[in-house]
Formats: C-alpha cells, sequence, structure tokens
C-alpha cells in the first residue's frame, strides 16, 4: 500500500505549481 506523508505532498504541491506555470510559459510564446 502506498503511504504518502505530508512533506511529499508538499513538494508534490510545489512542483505542479511550477510545471503548471512552466507550461502556461510555454504555451504563451507559441
Amino acid at each position: 500500500r502506498l503511504k504518502i506523508n505530508d512533506k511529499d505532498l508538499k513538494g508534490l504541491e510545489e512542483f505542479s505549481k511550477h510545471y503548471l506555470s512552466f507550461i502556461l510559459e510555454i504555451s504563451g510564446q507559441i
């Protein structure tokens, strides 16, 4: 069973934020 602790969840949240803004930047340049 996969168990996610708060630290991992926080890191994932930060990652998705950066990933999202990265995607938006890229699509804005097209």
